[in-house]
C-alpha cells in the first residue's frame, strides 16, 4: 500500500486518523470468516482501534477509524464499539462531550466525565448491523470530542490541561455470522491484513519433506512479497514446517514442486510443462493458500505471479494455473539516471493538508542503490492553498530531518500554484535515508473554536513535487539499520537476492530466515529470492546477499570474510587485524553484520551468525520492530535477552577509495550532460558529426597521396613510352637497311 502519513493539529481541531481496511486491494483487511451460526453462536471479531494512546488536547477533535467488511458478509446484532477514555478532572462536565459517528449519522453521544468517572473509563456503543456497508466499500467511525477546562471564545487553545486520551483498549467488536470465501485476487488482504490480527504478519509455511533450494526459494520470495505488502507492520512471525501442517491456529501456505508435496495439499490438476498453480480455501476463520509448479520453472511463475500484487489481485476465482511468467517485470522503485524525482515515485498521493492553523504531512525518503547524492541535491515542494488563509500569517515550512530548513508565505500570489525550493542539507545526505516533513500554519484569524474550518483551511501538497537527487561519484557506507535493507534495482526489472545457508538448517533457523526476508521485503520491496548452500553461482554478481547459520554450521568466502571484523569458527572466531571487539565479548552472542559486495559496489552482503541452540532467541529478535530498531552502526551484538551492544567498526576496514563508485560509460556521459547541458541525444549527434569530419580528413590525406602515386605512376609510363619511341626509329632503319641489302 502506498503510504502517505499525515497529521493534522490545529489550535482547535485535531484530527488522528486510525485506517484498518478490511477487505480487497492494498492496504485493505478482513475480518476472519466463519461458517454461519446461530447468533449465540456467531464469532466475535474485536479489532483494536489504536496501536498507541491518542491525545486530544484542543477544545474540538477528531478521530476516524476506516474499516471493509467484504461483500457477502453476513452480521448479527450484536455489534458496537468499546471506546476506552481518560481524561483530565478540569474538564467542565456540562461542557465536555463525546460523539460517535457512523458515516454521517450520529449514534451515541456522552458527557466525557461521565464515562471517566462513573463508567470505569469504558464506552460501550451497540453499533446498528443494517447501518453498517457489507458490500466492500467504505465504513466511517468518527469520533468526535468537544472539551473544555476553561470558558470563553478558543479559552483552551494550548491549555495542557485540557486533555482526553483515547486508549489502546478501544475496540470495534463484529458480530460475524458469515463471510464470504477468499479469492485469489484478494488473498494478501484477507490473510495479512484481518481485522483482529492487528499489527501482526504470521502464517505457517508447510513444504514437502528434503532440503529443495527451489522450494525454499519460493516460500523466500513470498515472504518477501508480504512483508513488501505490509511495510508498516510490526511484529513478524511465521512458523515452517515439513510434510504436513504442525496444527498452528493461523494462516497456511503450503509450498509444492513436482512430485514433492505436503502431505495435506489439495489437489493439483494437471499442468502443462512449465506451468504453476495457485489456489486459495478457507478453513474455518483460517485461510489455505498453495502455490505449486509443475517443475523449477514453474513454481518460480508462480512466486513471481503472487510476488505482483496488481497481476495477483486480477483474480477472482479460488484458483489458478499460472502460465504467465512474470519474472521480468519490475516490482518497485525505478531508478532515473538523471537524478529527477516525484513524491509519487517514493510511494505518496497528493496530501490534502485541512484546518486551520498546524497541519503537517511526512515522508520518508530513501537514496537510490546506497549513493551519496551531490551538494546540490534539493526538494522542490508544489503546493496550492485556500484563498481565505490570511497570507501575513499563514506559513509552510520544510523541515529535514526534525530541522526547519526554509519557509514561504501562504499568500494570495500563490494560491493557485505555488512552490518552494530547498537544498538537501549535507547531514541528510549522508545517511541512505532522511525524514521530511512540510508543515503548515493554515490562518483565518478570529474563529469561533467550536466550528470545524475544513472547508476553508486547507493547503494541498502535491505528489508531483520534486525530488533532486545530484548523481554522486561515491556510495554510502552500508549499514546494520534498518535490517536488512537493500539499495534497489541496478538496471534488472525484478531485483534478485541470495539466502545463503546451509542445507541442513534448523527449522528454527530457517523460521528466521523467513522472518529477515520478510523484513527485507519491508525495508526495500518484494524481491525474488535464491536458496543456496554456496556463493559459486554467477548470480552473485548481481544479487544483495545475506549469510545465516550457526558458528559451527556455516562457510563464509574468503572474499567476504577479509572484509568482516568478526569471522565465527568452530573454535571461536578469527578477529580482524585491527580488532574493535573482543573474543570474549562475543561469548553467547548473536552477531550481525554488513559488509558492501566483494562482487558489485551496488549490494550489500548481511552476515548473521548465531552459537548453535540460540536460533530461537535470534528468530524472537526478527519478529520485533522496536528490538531492531536498537541496531546501528556495521557491527551489533545480541546476547541471550535480546540486549543489544553496537559496535563501531574501524575506518580501516573499508578505505575511502573503496567507497568512489566504479567507472562506468553511462555515468561518464550523465557527467557531460550536466557539466554541458547538452541531452544526451545532442551528445549523439555531436559524436557522429565528429566522426564524419575525422572520416572526410582521413579521406581528404589520402587523396593527395593518391595523385601523387598516379603522377609517379603516369611518369614512369611516359619514360617507358619515350624509350619505346626512341628505339622504334633505329630499329625501322636496320630494316630498311636489310631489305636494300637484300636486293
Amino acid at each position: 500500500m502506498k503510504r502517505n502519513r499525515i497529521k493534522g493539529i490545529s489550535r482547535f481541531l485535531s484530527v488522528l486518523t486510525a485506517a484498518i481496511l478490511l477487505f480487497s486491494g492494498a492496504g485493505t483487511a478482513y475480518a476472519a470468516s466463519e461458517t454461519a451460526a446461530p447468533n449465540a453462536d456467531a464469532q466475535k471479531v474485536s479489532a483494536p482501534l489504536f496501536d498507541e494512546p491518542q491525545s486530544l488536547n484542543l477544545p474540538r477533535n477528531i478521530t476516524s477509524f476506516w474499516f471493509r467488511i467484504p461483500n457477502g458478509t453476513s452480521l448479527g446484532d450484536q455489534c458496537s464499539l468499546s471506546l476506552g477514555m481518560t481524561a483530565a478532572e478540569t474538564l467542565i462536565d456540562d461542557r465536555s462531550t463525546v460523539t460517535l459517528f457512523l458515516g454521517n449519522q450520529q449514534i451515541a453521544t456522552a458527557r466525557i466525565l461521565d464515562i471517566v468517572k462513573k463508567r470505569g473509563g469504558m464506552w460501550v456503543v451497540p453499533i446498528p448491523a443494517k447501518s453498517l456497508k457489507t458490500d466492500g466499500t467504505l465504513n466511517e467511525l468518527r469520533i468526535v470530542t468537544a472539551q473544555r477546562t476553561i470558558l470563553g471564545d478558543c479559552a483552551d487553545i494550548d491549555n495542557p490541561a485540557n486533555w482526553v486520551r483515547l486508549e489502546t483498549t478501544s475496540r470495534l467488536n463484529l458480530d460475524v455470522l458469515r463471510m464470504g470465501d477468499p479469492v485469489l485476487g484478494t488473498a494478501l488482504p484477507y490473510m495479512f491484513d484481518k481485522v483482529n490480527q492487528g499489527d501482526r504478519l504470521a502464517a505457517e509455511f508447510i513444504l514437502p519433506s528434503g532440503e529443495n533450494s527451489d522450494v525454499r526459494s519460493a516460500m523466500l520470495t513470498a515472504a518477501s512479497a508480504i512483508g513488501a505488502a505490509y511495510p508498516s507492520k510490526s511484529t513478524v512471525g511465521f512458523v515452517v514446517s515439513q510434510g504436513s501442517s504442525a496444527a498452528t491456529e493461523q494462516n497456511r501456505i503450503r509450498i509444492g514442486l513436482g512430485s514433492q508435496k505436503p502431505r495435506d495439499m489439495a489437489a493439483i490438476p494437471s499442468l502443462n510443462g512449465e506451468n504453476g498453480y495457485l489456489s486459495i480455501t478457507r478453513n474455518n476463520q483460517y485461510c489455505d493458500l498453495s502455490l505449486y509448479g509443475a517443475n523449477a520453472a514453474g513454481l518460480s511463475k508462480t512466486a513471481a505471479f503472487f510476488t505482483h500484487r496488481d497481476y495477483l489481485a486480477q483474480l477472482s476465482g479460488g484458483t489458478a494455473a499460472i502460465s504467465t511468467d512474470l519474472r521480468n517485470v519490475g516490482t518497485g522503485f525505478v531508478k532515473n539516471e538523471d537524478g529527477y524525482y516525484k513524491l509519487s515515485d517514493f510511494g505518496y498521493d497528493t496530501a490534502s493538508l485541512a484546518g486551520a492553523f498546524h497541519q503537517e504531512v511526512n515522508y520518508t525518503l530513501k537514496q537510490p542503490q546506497g549513493v551519496q547524492s551531490g551538494p546540490d541535491s534539493y526538494l522542490e515542494i508544489h503546493f496550492r492553498h485556500s484563498k481565505a488563509l490570511v497570507g501575513d500569517t499563514s506559513l509552510l515550512t520544510v523541515h529535514v530531518d526534525g530541522t526547519a530548513v526554509d519557509s514561504i508565505q501562504l499568500s494570495d500570489s500563490n494560491a493557485e500554484g505555488g512552490s518552494i525550493k530547498v537544498k538537501i542539507p549535507p547531514a541528510a545526505l549522508d545517511k541512505s535515508s532522511f525524514d521530511v516533513k512540510v508543515e503548515c500554519y493554515n490562518y483565518l484569524g478570529k474563529v469561533d473554536c467550536s466550528k470545524d474550518y475544513y472547508d476553508v483551511a486547507w493547503t494541498v501538497i502535491d505528489k508531483d513535487s520534486v525530488v533532486y537527487f545530484q548523481p554522486g561519484d561515491a556510495g554510502i557506507p552500508p549499514t546494520i539499520q534498518p535490517l536488512p535493507s537493500f539499495g534497489g534495482p541496478s538496471g534488472e526489472s525484478w531485483p534478485t537476492a541470495i539466502l545463503c545457508a546451509p542445507s541442513n538448517t534448523s527449522q528454527k533457523m530457517m523460521e528466521a530466515a523467513v522472518g529477515l526476508v520478510c523484513r527485507a521485503g519491508q525495508n526495500s520491496g518484494a524481491y525474488r529470492w535464491e536458496y543456496a548452500n554456496n556463493l559459486d553461482s554467477k548470480l552473485k554478481e548481481s544479487s544483495d546477499i545475506l549469510i545465516l547459520g550457526t558458528n559451527d554450521n556455516l562457510q563464509i568466502p574468503k572474499e567476504i570474510s577479509d572484509l568482516l571484523n568478526v569471522v565465527p569458527q568452530k573454535d571461536g572466531f578469527a578477529l580482524s587485524k585491527d580488532p574493535v571487539v573482543s573474543a570474549e565479548a562475543l561469548q553467547n552472542k548473536i552477531i550481525i553484520q554488513v559488509v558492501r559486495s566483494p562482487w558489485n559496489f551496488y549490494r550489500k552482503v548481511y552476515v548473521v551468525t548465531c552459537p548453535p541452540g540460540m536460533e530461537g532467541v535470534l528468530k524472537e529478535f526478527v519478529s520485533e520492530r522496536k528490538a531492531l530498531n536498537e541496531l546501528s552502526g556495521t557491527l551489533s551484538l545480541i546476547d541471550g535477552k535480546k540486549a543489544v551492544t553496537n559496535v563501531t567498526a574501524a575506518d580501516s576496514t573499508v578505505s575511502k577509495a573503496a567507497e568512489n563508485l566504479p567507472f562506468s560509460i553511462d555515468r561518464f556521459l550523465g557527467k557531460i550532460v550536466r557539466a554541458t547541458g547538452i541531452s544526451r541525444g545532442g551528445l549523439l549527434a555531436i559524436l557522429i558529426l565528429v566522426l564524419a569530419i575525422i572520416l572526410l580528413i582521413i579521406k581528404v590525406y589520402r587523396t593527395p597521396r593518391r595523385f601523387e602515386k598516379a603522377k609517379k605512376k603516369m611518369e614512369t609510363i611516359n619514360k617507358d613510352a619515350g624509350r619505346a619511341l626512341e628505339e622504334a626509329p633505329k630499329d625501322i632503319e636496320d630494316d630498311f637497311g636489310k631489305d636494300d641489302n637484300g636486293r
